[in-house]
């Protein structure tokens, strides 16, 4: 009976891909990384997050894309390499 909650539960998990992507360029050396090392980190902890999705590699790397032209703290440097950039809070004056 309690696999049968584990797996309502395992196919509810909702994977925040703003979070997961500042999260792995914020953690990789320089605050920079490339598109290759960030889609392959980023598939590994969809793939751990949603074990029985059924969507493609292809999909994913199309979601990814998607994600990183609406995310507001990522920049580009040429063709592959991503950056994070921060923006002063004017009200607090905290850097964001």
């Amino acid at each position: 009976m309690n696999s049968h909650y584990t797996d309502i539960w395992s196919s509810t998990k909702t994977f925040n891909w703003t979070e997961r992507i500042e999260t792995i360029v914020r953690n990789s050396y320089g605050e920079t990384i490339t598109f290759d090392k960030l889609k392959k980190e980023i598939i590994k902890q969809y793939r751990e997050v949603k074990p029985n999705s059924d969507k493609s590699t292809n999909e994913l790397i199309n979601q990814l894309e998607k994600n990183l032209t609406k995310a507001p703290f990522i920049g580009r440097l040429g063709n592959d390499i991503y950056y994070l950039y921060y923006f002063k809070a004017e009200k607090n004056d905290l850097y964001l």
